[in-house]
């Protein structure tokens, strides 16, 4: 992840799984871009993806090629993606951890990179970004990010609601 942000790989869009980036600060975008169109009366659309079980569905040789475009090299993707679809796997609950095990088919392995062992959303970063850079290279796509202090909020959301308007003005 250090890689990918100091070499700007990482759109800005891209706001989860990212040190000083909050979901607080999409919402009050999302809602000032709304309110603004609204009152310009603008016709948009608005694609929100909370990614539902997205690491559970991740391609490996996908998200192989896009961690690979962060700076891992082929020796720790391959290593790291041939643990992830031969492991023997525990369900863990608030009740405890299962005792059957289960792990996947020899011939189709699991896809995937499980939950709860840290990967997930730097793996998922990686894909996503990619897929963002590719909507906003098709014309499509809006930068939502405010990091302001609390005690200037009030400040920082009219600037936001004048760059928000000048941003429309130049459609």
């Amino acid at each position: 992840m250090r890689y990918a942000e100091e070499h700007s790989l990482i759109p800005d869009g891209q706001c989860g799984s990212r040190k000083r980036h909050q979901a607080i600060d999409l919402a009050l975008s999302k809602r000032l871009v709304w309110d603004l169109l609204i009152l310009q009366r603008r016709a948009a659309g608005w694609i929100s993806n909370d990614a539902k079980s997205c690491f559970d569905r991740i391609v490996h040789w996908v998200a192989i090629i896009a961690m690979l475009r962060f700076g891992l090299t082929w020796r720790v993707l391959s290593s790291m993606f041939n643990m992830l679809s031969s492991a023997t796997h525990w369900v863990r609950t608030g009740f405890g951890d299962s005792e059957r095990t289960f792990k996947p088919p020899s011939v189709i392995p699991f896809q995937g990179c499980g939950q709860g062992n840290g990967a997930g959303p730097p793996i998922w970063i990686s894909m996503s970004s990619v897929l963002i850079i590719m909507m906003e290279a098709m014309g499509y796509g809006f930068l939502g990010v405010m990091l302001a202090p609390l005690e200037n909020l009030e400040a920082h959301k009219a600037q936001m609601v004048a760059e928000a308007k000048d941003w429309a003005e130049q459609l």
